[in-house]
């Protein structure tokens, strides 16, 4: 019996890290990070960092929501039928719930962003080009002179490519920060009909 309590508590304890991680990334972990691309440039370090923050946020949900709901699961399998109570199902049916919603709606929009961010991590057409042309002014020193206009204009049509990507990436974050916030219910209803679920046996 002390064995299922503890797994009770634990699974619910899981489920309350997922929930708060969603919580967090959709009050305040996108809105920084979208904070953060308005401020800079969407260098490597800030593309690092996006998917760094997506990622984890993916795999820390993931593992607590799987985690939360089997030992839910397994007190209910293993209990006695007196203590049998179905709000272990009840709160463990979150796992599926969310599973379906997240493949559906965040998945595909958290893939898209981190394709647009790691697109460029070896840099830029115009700094490939400036790296070429560095490596034949070290053989012809005339080679500035020759493209220097098509430089300029480069590196024009260059800023705007990046105005617009970061305006992607940006309004992307935007909109995944809205479907974490519904997100955010699926797994806090799982970790309300558990914390109740305990209290009430406690009680």
């Amino acid at each position: 019996m002390k064995c299922s309590n503890i797994t009770k508590i634990v699974g619910t304890g899981s489920l309350g890290i997922a929930t708060g991680v969603l919580g967090y990334a959709c009050s305040r972990g996108i809105d920084n990070l979208v904070t953060l691309i308005d401020n800079n440039k969407l260098d490597q370090r800030v593309r690092r960092l996006v998917a760094r923050v997506l990622r984890s946020t993916r795999y820390i949900v993931a593992i607590c929501m799987t985690t939360g709901s089997y030992l839910l699961v397994e007190t209910f399998r293993r209990s006695p039928a007196s203590a049998r109570h179905l709000y272990l199902i009840y709160a463990s049916l979150g796992l599926p719930m969310l599973a379906l919603y997240y493949g559906w709606n965040v998945w595909p929009l958290e893939t898209t962003i981190l394709k647009k961010l790691s697109r460029s991590q070896n840099g830029s057409p115009l700094q490939q080009k400036k790296q070429d042309i560095t490596e034949r002014s070290s053989l012809d020193g005339s080679a500035y002179v020759s493209v220097e206009g098509e430089l300029m204009e480069d590196n024009v049509e260059d800023e705007v490519e990046w105005a617009i990507e970061r305006n992607q990436v940006r309004n992307s974050l935007t909109k995944l920060g809205k479907l974490y916030a519904k997100g955010t219910l699926l797994s806090g209803l799982s970790f309300c009909l558990a914390l109740v679920g305990i209290l009430g046996e406690v009680l």
